[in-house]
Formats: C-alpha cells, sequence, structure tokens
C-alpha cells in the first residue's frame, strides 16, 4: 500500500482515475504530494520564509509542520487587498516579493 509523503499516512483509491488515490490522514490528492516532492528537492531550511496562499488543506499543513516562518493568506472577494477579515490577512499579489509558482501537470 503506498504511503503519504505528506503525512505518512496511507493512500488509497477511492474512485477510478489519478485524482481519485487520495490520502486516508490529511486527504492530499496526488498534485498535492508531488507538490511536497518538489518542495524536499529544493532543500530549504525550516528558517526559510514561506508563504501559502491558502490557510487550510493538505499543503497548508505540511508547510506548517516544515517551516517555522510560514506566513498565509485568503482570497475573500469582499476584502480589499490589505484587509482584514476575522484575524486572516488578505496579501494582493503585487505585495509579494517573491512568488514561486509550482505547476504540476
Amino acid at each position: 500500500m503506498k504511503k503519504c509523503n505528506l503525512c505518512g499516512s496511507y493512500v488509497v483509491q477511492l474512485y477510478p482515475g489519478a485524482f481519485g488515490y487520495r490520502c486516508v490522514r490529511c486527504r492530499s490528492t496526488f498534485i498535492h504530494r508531488a507538490m511536497g516532492k518538489v518542495l524536499d528537492t529544493i532543500d530549504l531550511s525550516p528558517d526559510s520564509e514561506v508563504h501559502e496562499f491558502s490557510a487550510h488543506g493538505a499543503i497548508f499543513r505540511y508547510l506548517n509542520k516544515r517551516f517555522r516562518k510560514l506566513s498565509f493568506s485568503e482570497y475573500f472577494d469582499d476584502v480589499p487587498g490589505g484587509g482584514r477579515k476575522m484575524v486572516l490577512f488578505v496579501r494582493m499579489f503585487r505585495q509579494l516579493h517573491l512568488l514561486i509558482i509550482f505547476l504540476i501537470w
């Protein structure tokens, strides 16, 4: 049985096709697990500053465990860039100094 590289639990096939394989603990898809493998090859220090554009999901939990300086934001269409909703800071993409987008197809 396959193991999830993000959390170490088991990956099972819930339905046909590539997206049918999900982790039973973190619910990651093959895309999440591929992103984790790419991040592992970059060999970033745990003290690296990392920003995730989502405050939930398998990748967020993986990054939160791996990096001490994780920031995150969410998009809300009713909040202007730089505003706040509850306690989440809504960051504008243009304000970031570095944006790395992993395209895994």
